[in-house]
């Protein structure tokens, strides 16, 4: 990386409804610390300065890790009262593009999945997109 540092910043998301949503930026920085331009319009692929949203730059979109399953509480009665209303369709928008656990009701395993998936995704696209180490075989 010829001098630059890489700061991995894993964030949740503010907004109440989104409770339990994570994701992850990437700060390519020539100093020690945050880079002093947050726009991202660099090349995160040339390791370029600036500040990245790992999804959009290697997932083929934004990504966010859902620790918690959607709020299910008023299903029933958006069915009864809602015309064309679909519980596996509000599935599909929301979580599309996003990581989800395969089994909400056992907490240990929901982070169990989750860091496996955010450790397979900084090896692969941190640090071998940089060249620090070599592929491993799971």
């Amino acid at each position: 990386m010829n001098g630059m540092h890489i700061l991995v910043h894993i964030w949740h998301n503010p907004k109440p409804w989104n409770a339990g949503k994570f994701t992850i930026d990437v700060n390519i920085s020539a100093e020690y610390g945050p880079a002093k331009g947050f726009d991202g319009s660099g090349s995160y692929h040339d390791g370029e300065e600036g500040l990245y949203r790992l999804g959009t730059q290697c997932l083929g979109g934004d990504r966010w890790w859902c620790l918690r399953d959607r709020d299910r509480s008023l299903d029933e009665c958006f069915s009864d009262g809602v015309d064309n209303f679909d519980p596996a369709q509000e599935d599909a928008r929301y979580f599309k593009g996003n990581w989800r656990a395969s089994d909400y009701a056992d907490e240990d395993r929901v982070i169990e999945e989750a860091v496996a998936d955010v450790l397979q995704v900084l090896e692969t696209h941190v640090i071998f997109q940089f060249g620090w180490g070599r592929p491993t075989t799971r």
